[in-house]
């Protein structure tokens, strides 16, 4: 298998991974509260990072990291 390949299936390996635990471990408001709270703070460190720190991504790929990761938590949190 190619680079890219793997890359993308170890990609959807672990979505699957943090969906299921997201949904078994954050299943009331005040959790979902948390959970979200510490994501947030993890984003806004990624995205505010100074020069060399996390230095293997561009300004554009953290603000893009951010977002997906930003929308894809919201839907896990969903009511299911």
């Amino acid at each position: 298998m190619d680079n890219q390949k793997d890359q993308k299936l170890q990609l959807a390996e672990l979505e699957i991974l943090v969906t299921a635990l997201v949904r078994t471990c954050v299943n009331t408001d005040q959790l979902k509260s948390a959970f979200k709270g510490h994501v947030d703070k993890m984003l806004d460190s990624l995205e505010s990072s100074p020069p060399g720190k996390h230095s293997e991504y561009s300004n554009e790929e953290r603000l893009e990291i951010s977002a997906n990761t930003s929308e894809f938590i919201q839907l896990q949190l969903r009511p299911q």
